[in-house]
């Protein structure tokens, strides 16, 4: 996990440092911290990292204005604003900002709300490497569901695409991140994230298809998709 901080305040600086130093030891996740020291730098790098700490106020800049030009970047870093003043709330959302941390930044708040961060982040960056399957790292969030056809298991990809493999259902419960997957039926395992609505009998995914749901599986995929929801729908 790699962090960059923008902000001129050497004790503010420090601070949110101890803070991500407890956060990311009790998490068990390794991470490293460099301290941005100009925007020409940080519009450079900023793909290089996972996370941004964006100050609003820089010495003669503005961090909406930066945050306005990382817009029209592509880049994968969630940015995060700090500011002493709430007044800039809303021009956090404006820049598309993932979260507003309101100094001095309280652990708890601190804590609280980076554990969402850290888990949305894995979930959107998390997947598997097959050689047999792709050349390239295969994304847990681009998978909609993997079903059993014709004797073999076929990956359905959010952008449409099927493919097939030899693998069985039960090996693509252990290939898959089962915090976010659901066997719901003898034939199907579900990505979570899109489905869009359930009955006693079938679920409906965002892209309009329908799976069936095992009534034997119900109670289970239920209790987890409640528990799940309120990250997902954040």
């Amino acid at each position: 996990m790699k962090i960059i901080i923008y902000d001129d305040c050497i004790e503010d600086v420090n601070h949110l440092k101890r803070l991500l130093a407890d956060f990311f030891n009790k998490m068990s996740v390794d991470y490293s911290v460099e301290i941005c020291k100009s925007t020409e730098y940080l519009f450079t790098h900023i793909d290089e990292f996972d996370f941004l700490f964006l100050d609003i106020e820089i010495n003669d800049e503005n961090g909406i204005e930066i945050g306005k030009r990382l817009l029209k970047i592509r880049h994968n870093c969630r940015v995060i604003i700090t500011s002493r003043y709430k007044k800039y709330l809303i021009d956090g959302y404006r820049i598309r900002a993932d979260q507003y941390f309101l100094k001095p930044i309280q652990e708890v708040v601190f804590n609280t709300e980076m554990e969402d961060e850290l888990y949305l982040f894995q979930i959107k960056y998390s997947g598997f490497y097959d050689e047999n399957l792709s050349k390239t790292k295969i994304l847990y969030t681009d998978i909609l569901y993997v079903d059993v056809y014709d004797r073999k298991t076929r990956i359905h990809f959010k952008n449409g695409k099927i493919l097939a493999t030899r693998y069985t259902l039960k090996e693509w419960e252990e290939k898959l991140d089962l915090t976010i997957f659901e066997k719901v039926h003898k034939a199907y395992i579900v990505n979570l994230f899109y489905i869009s609505a359930y009955s006693n009998q079938d679920i409906s995914l965002m892209n309009g298809e329908n799976i069936p749901l095992s009534r034997n599986m119900k109670k289970h995929f239920e209790e987890k998709y409640i528990a799940l929801l309120p990250r997902i729908v954040s």
